[in-house]
């Protein structure tokens, strides 16, 4: 398959998981629209429809190890009644379309991934994980309020007591998630990408 043939088909395939969010996000509540993992398979059928797998690799920077965590906390509940996240908790507590549609958008940037491994990631995917969240930052700051912590961007907020802190939160997760993942990515990319 041509590699433009294969991005239109994986734009298609975020495009219907975008769908699902919609579907969910208008039975649940609209402000989950703003949590990363509901409005990232727009992001990644634009990236993908447009070509570039740099732009690709700069949402899995962002969302690679937080969506893991979240499937693995999924299952945790599923098989062992123990989960590690109040999202899931919340989620199970609906009916099983929620439970299993918010399981498939934590999928998305896990997905992605598996479909670029190959792919080497670039010192470009850092602009685009930086501005991604930036722009994360900006949109919960300005149409949220701090109590929900959407994405956690109010999490150092919350846990200290001080607004400003909030403020941290764009290089913490630069520091915390962006630069492992990318790394990460080199490393399967060194591994398994190559021919």
């Amino acid at each position: 398959m041509k590699k433009s043939t294969f991005y239109i088909l994986a734009g298609v395939f975020f495009v219907l998981l975008q769908i699902v969010a919609i579907a969910r996000n208008l039975y649940f509540d609209f402000v989950y629209f703003f949590w990363f993992c509901d409005f990232v398979p727009a992001v990644l059928a634009i990236a993908f429809f447009m070509g570039r797998i740099d732009f690709v690799k700069g949402v899995v920077n962002i969302g690679l190890f937080p969506q893991l965590i979240y499937v693995f906390s999924f299952f945790a509940k599923v098989f062992f009644g123990v989960s590690f996240l109040a999202d899931i908790e919340e989620a199970f507590s609906y009916n099983m379309f929620v439970v299993f549609s918010s399981l498939l958008l934590h999928l998305a940037s896990i997905v992605a991934f598996g479909f670029t491994y190959k792919v080497r990631p670039t010192r470009r995917s850092f602009a685009w994980s930086g501005l991604g969240l930036i722009l994360i930052y900006l949109v919960v700051g300005v149409f949220t309020v701090p109590s929900e912590s959407i994405n956690y961007v109010f999490l150092f907020s919350n846990f200290f007591g001080v607004d400003v802190l909030s403020v941290l939160w764009v290089p913490a997760t630069f520091l915390i998630v962006v630069l492992p993942t990318y790394w990460f990515q080199v490393l399967v990319y060194r591994k398994f990408g190559r021919k």
